[in-house]
């Protein structure tokens, strides 16, 4: 038994030790000012359970599909105001919602509807 259990360890050990450098695919992708993105400063990049990934921006949100990236306008629940665009924490929520912090109020972003609710309206 204990030899197996040697012989186990030294094949996973070596498994990393077979692999390539070829084998490793990275594809990086810049996205800049040039396509129309305001990306001047990102304060936060986070990956959805929708696939996305979602960059909080002191100029607005960004949602990048692996494509493309496109800013997300400041559409507010009936009766609440938006206050600015500059994002300063980005955080997902159990529902694959997202949780904002813009200029000290808390945000709360419906994925689905694509509605900004303000949070500190609502105590």
């Amino acid at each position: 038994m204990k030899n197996i259990v040697l012989l186990v360890i030294l094949m996973l050990w070596s498994l990393p030790l077979q692999s390539s450098p070829g084998d490793i695919y990275c594809d990086v992708a810049e996205i800049d000012n040039l396509e129309g993105v305001p990306l001047l400063s990102a304060s936060r990049v986070i990956a959805g359970s929708d696939g996305y990934l979602w960059v909080a921006t002191w100029n607005g949100l960004l949602r990048y599909d692996g494509q493309r990236a496109a800013k997300i306008p400041m559409k507010m629940r009936p009766g609440d105001r938006p206050t600015s665009e500059r994002f300063h924490s980005l955080n997902t929520s159990g529902n694959g919602n997202l949780w904002a912090v813009i200029d000290e109020r808390l945000l709360h972003f419906n994925t689905d509807t694509y509605i900004y609710s303000d949070i500190h309206a609502d105590l």
